[in-house]
């Protein structure tokens, strides 16, 4: 008789700390292949393991499940995948420097010449701007 290595579910979330629920999310879209007991129940090899936990990584650093599926399947380099997740965290780093500068002119020139009415169309605002 040969023996069973194949984890169940529980299992497999209990090595990696991710629910259950979202191993069965993951399997449904494609990121976690398992295979099936003669009762019908999810059962992983070990590779799963590794596998979900490059899954939460990638996760962590903010890659989408599309991007994840492209590296597993080999359909994109993780060089690449990390890479437009850089740039993308590049551009929203951009937008955030800009939102932050504009704020800090507000701050700079007070807040009564940003308000409507008579106190922003007053000539010290005008001067300022």
């Amino acid at each position: 008789m040969t023996e069973d290595t194949s984890l169940g579910i529980g299992d497999l979330a209990a090595l990696t700390g991710v629910s259950v629920r979202t191993i069965r999310f993951y399997c449904d879209e494609g990121v976690l292949e398992p295979g099936r007991s003669a009762g019908g129940h999810r059962r992983f090899d070990r590779s799963a393991v590794d596998r979900l936990r490059l899954v939460r990584r990638l996760r962590t650093l903010g890659l989408g499940l599309p991007a994840i599926v492209a590296v597993l399947t080999g359909d994109r380099s993780l060089a690449e995948a990390v890479a437009a997740e850089r740039r993308a965290a590049d551009a929203e780093l951009a937008a955030l420097a800009w939102r932050r500068a504009s704020l800090r002119a507000i701050e700079a020139r007070g807040t009564s010449c940003w308000s409507s009415g008579a106190a922003a169309s007053s000539s010290r605002c005008r001067a300022r701007r």
